[in-house]
């Protein structure tokens, strides 16, 4: 874009004049009705028509479309004017005036489109004095495709570029190495639907001025698509191809690359610099930037200059000469270093971080002999005047370790308890909860820590369900009929505090708080499945959860049925279903089982027994559904029941129930009965059904007999087409045939053809197809240890939700869940308020796994640190503040208990719905989504709906906006300055990979400015690079400072 700006300038400094009377006539006459004054009296209005219609200023792309060698009609009306007889027009296209009339209040004149965007006008007079010059818009169309060209060096083929600069001007990025005299081809990919064969190239090179006059001769294939150039200087080289095929005309631009004339070498104290690097705070550092060119200025020299600055501040200059001292604060040290010799600039980055030297800054209590972290101090039940022992374990790679403590006022503890000692002595003062604190250092790193210490258990009660006392739990649930009433009672409740007042709070489930009921009892009405109900009983001390829970007495309701017939239960609860049965017999066995709760799944298992019980038998391979055929080839007595089995995958407490059904017993016996079927034959009339005859006979002398009941006899007649051939069908009889216990009767049919044949015509046929879409499997890791994992469902389709639910095993607490696809690629996991996991399912299968640690040692990591929230989220990283902000204000979660994944890559569903988070997740005034892949289910779809509406997103298409895949850097920064209102920004070169052209230039310049990013080091930004949740968390913090 360097040559574009010279123009500018150049055009700035040669016509200001030009600009002004641009202004003024394009408010003149870029209007479809002009209004002009010609004289006092005289107010005139002006329409212009291209092939009869009124052309406006508010036509759309494509609406005045032509190609050349179209014949357009144009012309002009003049209303307001009251004598018309000196009016004059003055039509003028491409450069000549191609018609003149006088007189009248309308003018037209027909043009033959030519090559090229010129635009016809009209110029209207009265008399010796001009009224107007009237525009017409013509659009060329678009018959050209121009795609990305190719670059030879010294005959090789250059490496692809990421740089993506639009549709007529193409460079490449730094990546590409070039030498001074290097023989450089460019080769255009160009396509035309209007003449192909007849493309023509002419193409020139960019002077010093900025201008291209200078024309490149056809032996370098300055007529062809492909041209060739020598690279003549160390700079950017820039070349403007005139291409057209005859209707319409394009101007390309291609910029060669810089020579890499500069190269860096960076130093701290002497060693080369690497990245990670940690020092001591108060110890001093030299930076130092070794500094190579190859490039010369116009006196022959080679100049290299330095400009130091802290941060990313490059108001804060610290020094110019290749080298800097510093000494680490408390934050570490950051610093940049701008190096340049004239023609290539390089910015330095150094970064020391200080080395954690301090660990194990963690509090503990020594209570009736045992020693407790603090995680586990505060559900100690501790009475009033216990004395303690309070430690702090900090050790330091340093040496000494200073200690203050500070009681739960943070006035320090007196020096006799030992209030700068690793260990103090204290005794308990209230029945409450106590917190002590700790500040530790070591000179280079101050962390603190804090213990708090359980209350003294003041309360006591019992509680009852219908008057009975309560022993409810999730394996166990107190069982009742759907509608029926319990009494949910807190009872003999007791207290030793001092200021007791006994409060109740009831809650459906553990969080939906029921409002008004704040007394002892609690009345509900059992309805379908699962419920769990909870009290909170507090003295003003402690408060105590006591939960209820009740459920349906199975869960299931079933009915058997065999041959259709429902079973009943006998006394002694077996079934009255002792059946005879033949030999060959299908005897249908059916249950129906309906469950009681919502969202659960049924399934079924079929056994047979050797004796009339139903839990002594053995289950049926691949009986698995609601009915059953069983076996009656062979004569003998069977059992069977089946076990119908209701899954709730979903439920908090006891995930399956079952229900047995009661005995069926069939008794098979051999007889021998004859059969009757019927057969037409080969040759009968296509409008007859064959008889059909299920009944079985005692003797061969009835099953003959049986043809006497049914319906065709010799008066059976058919005028049924034979061959498209019209005539009459008649019935001859039956003929009779014996083959073991079967009887077969096969009817003879004759066909009489008609004088007259009838044409007969077939009917058409058509088709239908059907679509799916395709599931995946979600797969379970069986490597799972100290605790258990189950997920719903257990297929699911690409974009679905699918729900994890983890269970740790006693002394066990979850550290992590993880999901990976089918190539090993970890799937962002998100934590809900029930405590369960979702995650979005790919295009692939998946593999969902866990890991528990014991409790002790989640304490211990999340002692270490107290701030420190996740495990992989350290003080010292770039984006510790933005993540501690982001959970905190509810924008995102944590991937696990302890793990936050910052370099796990986001999806353009997940950076809407942080940026929707972020506005404080407002309910969208638009309620339709035009985008076909975004469900009115999904957890994002007001976030897409609010993007839409502020203008933050438009989708990648009209119908979709691809939620599932990764969103970039380019689009993320476009986002957040869409969503800030896309205010005014001229927009300047801040990295050498983002392109003036590019969609999101004005918001990486914004973003810059505003201190939202700084790019990815050495000039970059980076745009198509995927954003993981690190960097996303950190602009949307950087946007709230």
């Amino acid at each position: 874009m360097e040559n574009t700006r010279q123009r500018k300038h150049l055009y700035k400094q040669a016509g200001i004049w030009l600009v002004a009377l641009f202004v003024v006539l394009t408010a003149a006459f870029m209007r479809g009705k002009v209004n002009v004054k010609a004289a006092e009296t005289d107010d005139i209005t002006i329409t212009r028509y291209v092939d009869g219609r009124e052309q406006t200023d508010s036509w759309t792309g494509g609406e005045w479309e032509y190609t050349v060698g179209d014949s357009i009609n144009l012309s002009v009306k003049v209303e307001g004017i009251s004598d018309t007889t000196n009016l004059k027009y003055k039509w003028r296209y491409a450069g000549k005036v191609v018609s003149e009339s006088t007189g009248g209040t309308e003018s037209s004149v027909t043009i033959t489109k030519e090559c090229g965007e010129d635009s016809p006008d009209c110029v209207i007079s009265n008399g010796d004095e001009e009224i107007d010059t009237v525009w017409f818009t013509l659009e060329t169309t678009e018959t050209l495709e121009v795609f990305r060209p190719t670059l030879f060096i010294d005959g090789e083929k250059a490496p692809e570029t990421t740089e993506d600069d639009g549709n007529s001007e193409y460079s490449w990025d730094d990546s590409i190495n070039l030498q001074l005299g290097q023989e450089l081809k460019i080769k255009l990919n160009v396509e035309s639907s209007y003449d192909a064969k007849n493309i023509s190239y002419e193409w020139y090179q960019q002077d010093e001025d900025g201008w291209y006059n200078d024309k490149i001769s056809d032996e370098n294939g300055g007529n062809t698509d492909a041209v060739t150039v020598k690279k003549q200087k160390y700079g950017k080289e820039r070349y403007r191809c005139e291409v057209t095929d005859g209707n319409q005309k394009e101007d390309l631009y291609i910029t060669i690359p810089e020579v890499k004339t500069l190269s860096v070498i960076k130093k701290v104290n002497g060693e080369v610099y690497k990245s990670g690097m940690e020092g001591i705070r108060g110890k001093k550092y030299t930076l130092k930037v070794d500094a190579e060119s190859v490039y010369k200025d116009e006196n022959g020299k080679t100049n290299i200059t330095y400009k130091w600055y802290k941060g990313y501040d490059e108001e804060n200059i610290q020094g110019k000469t290749d080298t800097l001292e510093i000494e680490l604060d408390s934050e570490g040290a950051s610093y940049a270093c701008e190096v340049s010799d004239g023609n290539s600039v390089k910015e330095c980055y150094f970064s020391i971080d200080l080395k954690n030297t301090l660990s194990w800054s963690i509090c503990t209590v020594v209570f009736n002999g045992q020693e407790y972290f603090s995680g586990s101090a505060q559900l100690l039940e501790i009475p009033r005047g216990t004395e303690l022992k309070l430690r702090n374990l900090a050790t330091s790679t340093l040496g000494k370790v200073d200690f203050q403590w500070y009681d739960s006022h943070k006035n320090p503890v007196p020096d006799e308890q030992g209030g700068k000692t690793s260990t103090i002595t204290i005794k308990k003062s209230t029945q409450g909860e106590e917190t002590y604190y700790c500040k530790v250092t070591d000179g280079n790193i101050e962390k603190e820590s804090e213990i708090t210490l359980g209350a003294e258990d003041t309360l006591d009660f019992s509680t009852k369900i219908n008057g009975k006392y309560n022993n409810s739990s999730d394996e166990e649930p107190f069982t009742m009929k759907k509608g029926e009433k319990a009494t949910l009672s807190v009872v003999d409740v007791k207290t030793t505090y001092d200021n007791a007042k006994i409060t109740y709070q009831w809650y459906e489930g553990s969080e939906d708080l029921l409002e008004g009921e704040n007394g002892p009892n609690l009345t509900v009405t059992k309805k379908a499945g699962y419920e769990e109900y909870t009290c909170k009983v507090s003295d003003g001390n402690v408060t105590h959860q006591t939960y209820f829970v009740l459920d349906i007495e199975s869960g299931l309701e079933w009915t058997s049925y065999i041959n259709g017939k429902q079973a009943e239960r006998d006394e002694d609860g077996l079934l009255d279903a002792s059946i005879e049965a033949e030999t060959g017999d299908k005897v249908l066995m059916e249950v129906k089982a309906e469950s009681s709760y919502e969202d659960s799944t049924l399934s079924y298992q079929w056994y047979k027994s050797d004796k009339a019980d139903n839990f002594n038998g053995t289950a049926i391979d691949g009986q698995n559904g609601e009915t059953f055929v069983p076996d009656t080839s062979k004569e003998g007595t069977y059992y069977y029941y089946v076990i119908a089995t209701n899954t709730k995958a979903d439920a908090t407490g006891k995930k399956t129930a079952s229900v047995t059904s009661s005995m069926a017993i069939i008794n098979v016996k051999e007889f021998v009965k004859y059969t009757v079927v019927y057969d037409w034959g080969s040759d009968y009339p296509t409008d007859v059904t064959v008889p059909k005859d299920d009944t079985k006979y005692e003797n061969i002398e009835k099953a003959k007999e049986a043809v006497k009941n049914q319906k065709y006899d010799e008066n059976s007649t058919s005028t049924a087409e034979k061959n498209s051939k019209s005539g009459k069908w008649s019935f001859s009889g039956w003929t009779t045939a014996v083959e073991g216990t079967t009887v077969k009767f096969t009817g003879v049919w004759t066909f009489t053809e008609n004088a007259i044949p009838v044409v007969t015509r077939k009917p058409s046929s058509g088709g239908s197809g059907s679509s799916g879409s395709s599931t995946y499997n979600i797969k379970v890791s069986p490597e799972i240890t100290n605790g258990s994992l189950s997920v719903n469902p257990s297929r699911a389709s690409n974009g679905k939700k699918v729900s994890v639910i983890v269970k740790p095993n006693n002394g066990y607490v979850l550290n992590s869940v993880i999901v990976k696809d089918s190539n090993d690629k970890e799937i962002a996991v998100t934590k809900q308020s029930d405590g369960t996991y979702t995650f979005i399912m790919p295009s692939s299968n998946v593999t969902v796994s866990a890991k528990f640690d014991t409790e002790i040692a989640k304490d211990v990591v999340t002692e270490i640190e107290k701030s420190i929230e996740f495990k992989d989220v350290k003080k010292g990283d770039w984006y510790f503040d933005a993540v501690q902000w982001a959970v905190k204000n509810n924008i995102t979660e944590g991937s696990g208990e302890d793990t936050f994944s910052p370099d796990v890559i986001c999806t353009r569903t997940q950076m809407v719905t942080f940026l929707w988070r972020v506005a404080g997740s407002p309910e969208p005034k638009i309620t339709k989504c035009d985008f076909r892949d975004v469900d009115n289910s999904a957890y994002y779809y007001k976030a897409v709906l609010w993007a839409v509406e502020k203008g933050v997103t438009v989708g990648t298409s009209d119908t979709t906006f691809s939620p599932n895949e990764n969103v970039t850097r380019g689009q993320t920064v476009a986002f957040l300055y869409r969503e800030a209102g896309s205010p005014f920004e001229t927009g300047e070169d801040v990295f050498n990979d983002v392109n003036s052209n590019g969609y999101y230039f004005k918001a990486v310049s914004w973003a810059t400015k505003n201190g939202i990013t700084v790019g990815t080091g050495n000039g970059k930004f980076e745009p198509d690079m995927d954003c993981n949740r690190a960097q996303i968390v950190a602009m949307l913090y950087r946007t709230q400072r």
